[in-house]
């Protein structure tokens, strides 16, 4: 019985589905494409891409979205590439600032090295002049 109902439910989504994604390429197709020509005398590119994406958004919210989600998408890739490449500098660049954390800290403990073996010298002197 429940693969009955799972196949009636899929059968019939096509049909109960069907309307919303025809509204989206039709509310899409009403926009003037001559209106986001890009002019560097006069516009930023990113003006005319929010002013386009003001637009999509007016004419069919869900498309306007899907757009937004997918430029995501492509700056996240693009960005996961530069690191791919740029790895080899990253783990160079950590493996320096390693090193130089290491490096202080060795510094630190050898001047403390020292300067507890200078105090001791001097106790040692003290105790000597008086006699004690």
């Amino acid at each position: 019985m429940p693969s009955l109902v799972l196949a009636v439910a899929l059968a019939l989504l096509p049909l109960v589905a069907a309307p919303a994604f025809a509204e989206a390429p039709a509310a899409a197709r009403a926009l003037d494409l001559a209106r986001y020509d890009f002019d560097p005398a006069k516009d930023r590119a990113a003006d005319v891409g929010t002013r386009f994406l003001a637009d999509l958004d007016s004419a069919s919210p869900a498309l306007g979205a899907a757009v937004r989600e997918k430029s995501r998408y492509d700056l996240q890739d693009e960005e996961a590439a530069k690191f791919v490449r740029q790895r080899k500098y990253v783990i160079a660049a950590y493996a320096v600032l390693w090193m130089l954390l290491a490096g202080f800290a060795m510094t630190m403990y050898r001047r403390q090295t020292r300067l507890q073996l200078a105090l001791d010298q001097l106790e040692a002197r003290l105790r000597a002049s008086s006699g004690t």
